[in-house]
């Protein structure tokens, strides 16, 4: 099912969740915030990378338990954040309604009507 909001076809916030769960960041990315997502990916990349290679290296080895915690609780962290919003963003940018528009300073989407932008407070082009 697809809806159309002007020239931008409506995407399905749980797609971008599912895609999140199996990548994080690829549903930031499926949404449209490309270098968002990316840096999502690379953030959780540091973290269950050696998370990975200490757990395997270090089986039974109770020293190595606090950096495993660590790197586990972080990476846990950015997969849980990364899902959650993934599916605000893509709901946000469905809302039907309301013709969206991007800032030219910060690039997150606000109201066509809009004079001041919410997320870095600048005055909007246009108004």
């Amino acid at each position: 099912m697809e809806l159309s909001l002007g020239n931008q076809a409506a995407k399905n916030p749980g797609v971008a969740a599912v895609l999140s769960f199996f990548v994080p960041g690829l549903g930031h990315i499926y949404g449209g915030k490309i270098g968002k997502g990316v840096t999502i990916l690379i953030y959780y990349s540091i973290f269950a990378i050696p998370n990975a290679i200490f757990i395997a290296y270090a089986y039974g080895d109770a020293q190595s338990l606090v950096p495993i915690l660590i790197l586990s609780g972080m990476a846990l962290f950015i997969w849980v954040r990364a899902i959650t919003t993934a599916y605000k963003l893509v709901s946000e940018s469905n809302k039907v309604g309301s013709a969206l528009k991007k800032c030219s300073y910060c690039a997150e989407l606000v109201k066509e009507e809009a004079i001041l932008c919410r997320f870095c407070n600048n005055t909007l082009e246009g108004r």
